[in-house]
């Protein structure tokens, strides 16, 4: 739920915009085949291209009308990286979005593979039979299969490195294993600040593996129902600098510990520098000590531990996604981590990893606040400080409300024909989202955005609570009004 909008105001003028190229295989339309498309696209592409995609197709959703995108025997990169909302993949819960085949070397970057669905079949959103994945940067949502995998299923011989993916709202049906994942004897599997929560199955919600030793590191799994992660047939999965909590099996009389790890068959999950719920050693799953308990692992049966996500997602109610996984400040589960297993140099924000001397637990490095975390006592709408501005608002530009000063408004500033706006804005906070508005008349705004209203000139980190950016503001406007302002989140 959001609230009204509050602002500061400044008036100026300001002036004009870019132009951007991509080269290569582009897709130029949303439809779903013929010229410009990415069916298109996909069945003339050659070993070892890049498809890429227009500007102007950031955000975008395509939607499958006439079955799956088939990729087989071909080694092709499909990249949105360079597109700052990505672009949307919809199976319009009819189709499921990929079936990989043969030798393939797929790649897949910063898409949003969503409502996928294979109907008796495996892989909601991704079927791998075969051949290599590598993907970063991608959201997996809302998908199902009749059968495993809801969102992604990866096969006997595949070969995958999934780096900074989110794979949440999916499920499978009544007999299937891995709501969010299944891996079937797969050769090499790595999983890399990943986020898999709010999926559902019978039979691993969240993760399932048979017969094969994944490594899941910096990864948090959280809120699935069916369990966090289930072990079968000799799989022993390696878990490292990661959190498993808040996983359910309905009717289970399983100990906590054992709903976020499930281990049958011989399967001996190896976990170091995490934080399992429930799980104090070994002995916690109650499984004839399975589990191979490492260094560095936090008790997850003390309540002290719990490990304060920004805002968990609730098992009994999934598949269903959103929520925020980000951990708060004072979280236990920060800096805690091996750094010697931190590979990678970013989170899944894309935020530096080992912001401090020791990486943190979970898919997000460093801790977001509260305004009511930061101060309990002060009112969101008073002025404490008595500067004219409300606290909430000093603190959503990343000041103290209590402290005595004069507080940094926005300000204008020309230099070589260009017109700036610096602005102070907090970047680590999750109870409000900023918000810049521009007008002409001061009668209506309008939300501005990146690229049509303004370009980032430069970002500099003035604390760990306050960032400064400098805007160079486009338009041709003889005149124009700006707010900066925020929209709080509930």
């Amino acid at each position: 739920m959001k609230s009204p909008q509050r602002y500061l105001t400044l008036a100026s003028i300001v002036i004009f915009g870019s132009a951007q190229s991509l080269l290569g295989s582009t897709v130029t339309n949303t439809s779903d085949s013929g010229p410009g498309s990415l069916r298109n696209a996909i069945a003339n592409a050659v070993n070892g291209e890049t498809i890429n995609f227009n500007p102007a197709l950031n955000g975008a959703t395509i939607t499958l009308t006439s079955g799956h995108f088939l990729i087989d025997n071909l080694a092709v990169t499909i990249d949105a990286a360079s597109l700052p909302a990505g672009v949307t993949l919809s199976g319009n819960s009819l189709n499921r979005i990929f079936a990989v085949s043969g030798g393939s070397d797929l790649s897949l970057q910063n898409l949003k593979i969503r409502s996928g669905q294979a109907i008796g079949e495996n892989g909601g959103g991704i079927f791998m039979a075969g051949g290599n994945l590598n993907m970063a940067d991608c959201t997996f949502s809302d998908c199902s299969a009749t059968y495993n995998g809801g969102a992604i299923y990866l096969s006997v011989g595949v070969t995958s490195i999934i780096e900074r993916c989110v794979i949440t709202g999916s499920s499978t049906g009544n007999l299937g294993f891995g709501g969010g994942v299944f891996i079937g004897g797969s050769l090499t599997t790595v999983f890399r600040s990943c986020l898999i929560a709010g999926n559902s199955s019978p039979f691993g919600g969240g993760i399932a593996i048979f017969t094969t030793s994944p490594t899941f590191t910096n990864c948090s799994v959280q809120g699935n129902s069916g369990g966090g992660f289930r072990s079968d047939s000799s799989s022993d999965p390696v878990i490292q600098n990661s959190i498993v909590w808040g996983n359910t099996i309905t009717g289970s009389a399983a100990t906590t510990a054992a709903q976020q790890l499930a281990n049958s068959n011989g399967s001996n999950p190896a976990v170091s520098y995490s934080l399992i719920q429930g799980a104090a050693d070994s002995t916690s799953f109650a499984d004839a000590n399975a589990v191979t308990w490492g260094a560095g692992n936090l008790n997850g049966s003390l309540l002290a531990n719990d490990p304060k996500f920004a805002s968990a997602l609730a098992a009994g109610s999934a598949p269903h996604s959103g929520g925020n996984l980000r951990l708060l400040t004072g979280s236990p589960a920060l800096d805690l981590g091996n750094n010697l297993a931190a590979i990678g140099s970013l989170d899944l924000s894309r935020s530096s990893r080992i912001q401090n001397s020791t990486v943190d637990l979970g898919a997000y490095e460093g801790f977001v606040v509260t305004f009511a975390l930061l101060h309990p006592s002060l009112a969101p709408g008073a002025d404490d400080n008595h500067n004219g501005v409300t606290n909430f608002q000093e603190y959503a530009m990343g000041f103290d409300p209590s402290a005595a000063g004069n507080l940094s408004n926005p300000a204008m500033s020309f230099s070589g024909g260009f017109k700036f706006l610096t602005i102070n804005q907090r970047p680590n906070a999750v109870d409000f989202a900023p918000l810049l508005t521009t007008s002409t008349s001061l009668a209506a705004w309008t939300a501005m955005v990146e690229g049509t209203h303004y370009s980032v000139e430069s970002s500099t980190s003035i604390s760990s609570s306050r960032t400064s950016l400098v805007l160079r503001l486009i338009g041709t406007d003889p005149k124009r009004f700006y707010r900066q302002g925020y929209v709080t989140v509930n």
